[in-house]
């Protein structure tokens, strides 16, 4: 199959069979071997589905303590019965109705498989273009729907993913700003203060019957005393998965190294020399720069997870992977690393971008100035550090950086194309429905601006596509290519969304326990009565990085407010009249009953959320309501980082 990608040919690159991407004895196994088992910690719901997910044995981790069960030599007999056993379960759960347990499930020749797709760093500006260089992607939006006005509330790798996990709030959850990993599973479930468990994406997926398979990044993180993936708390749900987390040690080839991803293991052993991030200049995890990958387009990260997640496909369905005869459906989630930075494109679809020369490698700035801090060089904003966040390198730099971003988000849309074709190969795309996500946007020079962590909104959006399969027709009557650009989505959404899509009714605790609702209200007869926010919160408390990284923003898609933690100043922009936020109209007369509504509303959000005086002021004398703000952040960084998760009891100042 040919895939055509605005003059970019799949075909091109070099014909290599999945074996050799998989290497002859790859530590990641193959999907034909015993596949990793993780132990079981405390899930949110107690059912049978749980116990016996592809025969693997989770123990209870109340007291904090978790110990790894052995179950390599399980016979598929007992996976068999588990089978049974969930399905009997959910049938139980779904005729009681119980609101205080478990979630309840449809039938499941109702519900379809689920497809997760994620890339890292993806702006919504890269697809969808007239020039139609990510044409599988843009697929999804084409044949199902795309909403326009989809935000990430804390733009940054682990908070975002974080809502994604969990439904919740950037308040809700309490990573207001980035940590090394999400936290372990028992942890979000220990909210005493409010007793009701943390709802976590795979595991009500798991628990409704579905096989959950993780390929690629998740996040979820390691520490010196998790030791690798195996641990369990850090599954999160997910009964296998193929890790390509990009969490590399001091020494990269190091034992350590190989046994936390999977990936490393396979680069590490398919290239025992070489260091992972060759390239000009010397780079790290997350330097701005951008330049052709140095080695053979199959040992590319990319290349591996798409390689994964076809295989997986072909496997589920020919029948040949052992759990496809036992569960009626499957959960993939295939999370990209990339296009987060450093940009690493194979020089063949780099070549052609940066030769095309196009108006995208051109970056934007602000007409009025107000983005001139950012502008360097100055201790923070340097273009020598490799992993800035602002400052303006050369115009050659800057064109060659964008071009490795965008061809970074080609070569993914390739291995996207080939993984349409499998379910298509394998008659899965009629019962498969297909969500198209990122964790947040990318910067790429734009406003001085590098990567991720700032409100703009080339980093504050992310693309929001959905395709559903014929099978589910009769539940979402929308047209096919419709466009949502009058609502404000968020990834919070992407739980309750899923969780309708595999027929999830979640009880009454579950539906507290998240801010987020299902989207798919959206695209229904009702769309135009569906009772929907009017506005998202948006914000980041990088204590350690930089005053204008601590801030809180409202955005309605037509207008933005935003509100500094630190200084107190604010910002608004027009984003009806001025998309690219060039204008800071904060200080127009004409605007000033904007900047008191939009004041107002974050005042009373702050408020409803408990946040103190940290965040809120009254007067005593004059009952005048005032958004807080402080220039000492040691408390912000005590109270909101240390403590992750961090419910409102522990974030609120008190005094």
């Amino acid at each position: 199959m040919v895939h055509s990608y605005g003059g970019f040919n799949a075909d091109e690159q070099n014909d290599q069979s999945d074996q050799s991407l998989l290497g002859e004895e790859p530590c990641t196994p193959p999907l034909t071997q015993q596949p990793r088992q993780y132990s079981r910690f405390r899930g949110l719901v107690r059912s049978a589905a749980a116990l016996a997910v592809v025969g693997a044995v989770y123990m209870s981790v109340s007291s904090g303590e978790t110990e790894g069960t052995d179950i390599s030599g399980m016979a598929t007999a007992t996976v068999a019965s588990a089978s049974v056993s969930a399905s009997d379960s959910a049938s139980a759960s779904a005729s009681t109705g119980d609101s205080t347990g478990g979630s309840t499930r449809a039938p499941s020749n109702v519900a379809p498989n689920i497809l997760l797709l994620m890339m890292d760093q993806a702006r919504p500006d890269a697809f969808l273009s007239e020039d139609h260089s990510t044409p599988n992607v843009d697929r999804i939006a084409t044949e199902g729907a795309n909403f326009v006005k989809a935000y990430s509330s804390t733009p940054m790798c682990t908070p975002a993913r974080t809502a994604i996990l969990t439904g919740k709030s950037p308040w809700g959850h309490g990573m207001r700003g980035y940590a090394d990993a999400i936290a372990p599973a028992h942890r979000m479930e220990m909210d005493n203060a409010h007793v009701i468990q943390w709802v976590q994406l795979p595991m009500i997926l798991r628990d409704a019957g579905y096989y959950t398979v993780s390929v690629g990044k998740n996040h979820f993180g390691y520490n010196s005393s998790s030791l690798s993936w195996n641990d369990n708390a850090y599954a999160h749900g997910f009964a296998q998965a193929w890790t390509a987390e990009a969490q590399l040690k001091a020494d990269l080839r190091s034992s350590e190294f190989v046994s936390l991803d999977d990936y490393g293991a396979f680069f590490n052993e398919s290239c025992p020399h070489c260091e992972p991030l060759l390239g000009p200049p010397s780079q790290d995890l997350n330097s701005w720069w951008g330049s052709p990958y140095q080695y053979e387009e199959e040992l590319h990260p990319t290349s591996w997870i798409g390689t994964h997640a076809v295989k997986f496909l072909r496997e589920w369905g020919s029948g040949d992977h052992e759990a496809s005869g036992h569960y009626d459906n499957f959960f993939l989630k295939v999370s990209f690393r990339n296009p987060h930075s450093p940009y690493d494109p194979p020089s063949r679809v780099y070549d052609k971008v940066l030769q095309a020369d196009g108006d995208k490698l051109k970056p934007y700035y602000a007409e009025d100035g107000w983005d001139s801090s950012w502008t360097g060089p100055t201790t923070l904003c340097n273009m020598s550090n490799l992993d800035t966040y602002c400052g303006t390198p050369d115009s050659t730099d800057l064109k060659s950086t964008r071009a490795a971003y965008l061809a970074s988000v080609y070569f993914i849309d390739e291995w996207v194309g080939k993984i349409h074709d499998e379910l298509e190969l394998n008659r899965l795309d009629n019962n498969t429905f297909i969500l198209f996500i990122a964790d947040h946007g990318d910067s790429i020079g734009d406003h001085h601006l590098w990567r991720k962590g700032f409100y703009t909104d080339q980093v504050a959006t992310v693309p929001l596509m959905m395709r559903w399969p014929h099978s589910m027709d009769g539940i979402i009557p929308a047209e096919r290519g419709t466009v949502i650009s009058d609502k404000i989505v968020e990834l919070r959404d992407v739980l309750p969304t899923l969780a309708q899509v595999a027929g999830i009714k979640l009880n009454a605790n579950q539906q507290k326990a998240i801010q987020g609702s299902s989207v798919l209200s959206l695209l229904g007869e009702d769309a135009d009565s569906v009772e929907w926010r009017e506005w998202i919160d948006i914000e980041m408390a990088l204590c350690d990085m930089s005053d204008e990284m601590n801030y809180n923003a409202l955005t309605d898609g037509k207008m933005k407010y935003v509100h500094s933690l630190y200084d107190g100043s604010e910002r608004l922009f027009n984003m009806t009249d001025d998309p690219r936020e060039k204008a800071d109209v904060s200080a127009i007369v004409g605007y000033q009953d904007e900047i008191i509504k939009w004041r107002q509303r974050m005042f009373h959000q702050f408020v409803a959320e408990g946040r103190g005086k940290m965040f809120t002021q009254i007067n005593n004398v004059t009952g005048e309501e005032t958004l807080a703000f402080s220039s000492d952040v040691s408390c912000k960084e005590t109270k909101i980082m240390q403590n992750y998760p961090c419910f409102p009891g522990i974030c609120s100042e008190s005094d």
